[in-house]
């Protein structure tokens, strides 16, 4: 069961990407290339302007859209600059992505678990991403893939689990 963001949520990133644009937005460009999964204009956008540590209003780095958007090549890249692997958000995701439903406090394994994205999950593990940490509503990684029956999801995170005891 792969939820992906579609319709409202694609609508939402027109109309911010031209208020943006209009407005000289270079913090847009670099989280429409996250968003996109365009890696090469990430890596271009990214080493010329900005840090990708950069929250937005929501306190989401680019580490929390790629997981978000499930773009692994994105993911892995940010990875290997070094950034946080368990920056938390501030806020609630509806706050900022229509029709979503990511918790505050979340972290991008949580993102990552929620949506089922088992080699995004590998991934951050692999980097040192908390596999204890819990969201705004008390739910962590593993709890949101067991909710959601993602068994690739649930393997990885119980192993992760299970060294950590």
């Amino acid at each position: 069961m792969l939820r992906t963001p579609t319709g409202s949520q694609a609508m939402a990133l027109v109309v911010t990407t031209v208020v943006c644009f209009s407005t000289g937005c270079a913090t847009w460009d670099l989280r429409r290339s996250v968003i996109n999964g365009d890696l090469a204009a990430t890596r271009k956008i990214e080493q010329t302007h900005l840090s990708p540590e950069s929250p937005d209003e929501c306190g989401w780095t680019l580490l929390h859209y790629a997981s978000y958007y499930q773009h692994t090549p994105v993911v892995e890249y940010l990875i290997g600059r070094s950034v946080n692997i368990n920056a938390r958000t501030t806020q609630h995701s509806s706050q900022c992505i229509v029709y979503s439903h990511i918790a505050a406090h979340s972290t991008p394994l949580i993102i990552a678990a929620y949506y089922g994205q088992a080699d995004i999950i590998y991934l951050l593990l692999a980097h040192g991403a908390d596999p204890t940490a819990k969201d705004a509503e008390g739910y962590d990684a593993l709890m949101y893939a067991r909710k959601f029956d993602f068994s690739e999801s649930v393997r990885a995170l119980e192993a992760a689990a299970s060294t950590e005891k």
